[in-house]
């Protein structure tokens, strides 16, 4: 498979959630970066049938202790990214349904979707108080690496 080229593009984008509120005024006048954390949660679908893979991503940003009990979800964006490879059938093992992409494919795709993502979610906030706060830029390879760990761990 290393020698093997394909043509791949953005066929799809579906926002299926974006929901954020307004911390009370208190919280905004006193808002410390330090306490704001970004959740990240992602995972790849295929479609043989359309040759396509789908990304799945889930983002939230969070603000304040999760120790204490005091934290207070301000964004919550759900969405997935349809790309539609000219023979995704070369990288599917039929038997397991296991997608067997190279990872700087799979890294590229996570890449282009959490670019999309950052843009849409932009937009959506435009005018409220977490706008100022942009999807920071995430590093696709250690995301990929640490998806899949979570999926050799969940085999064991």
């Amino acid at each position: 498979m290393a020698g093997n080229k394909f043509a791949v593009k953005l066929s799809k984008v579906k926002t299926e959630e974006v929901s954020f509120r307004e911390p009370e005024e208190k919280i905004a006048k006193s808002f410390n970066d330090d306490f704001l954390s970004v959740g990240f949660a992602s995972y790849f679908g295929s479609d043989i049938d359309t040759n396509t893979v789908t990304v799945h991503l889930i983002l939230n940003y969070d603000y304040g202790d999760e120790e204490s009990g005091d934290l207070l979800r301000l964004l919550n964006y759900k969405g997935s990214f349809d790309f539609v490879f000219d023979n995704l059938k070369n990288y599917i093992d039929l038997k397991s349904n296991e997608l067997l992409l190279p990872d700087h494919v799979l890294e590229k795709l996570l890449d282009i979707s959490i670019s999309t993502a950052r843009g849409i979610i932009i937009v959506k906030t435009a005018g409220s108080f977490i706008n100022r706060f942009y999807l920071p830029v995430f590093d696709p390879k250690t995301l990929l690496k640490g998806m899949q760990q979570e999926d050799s761990e969940q085999i064991v």
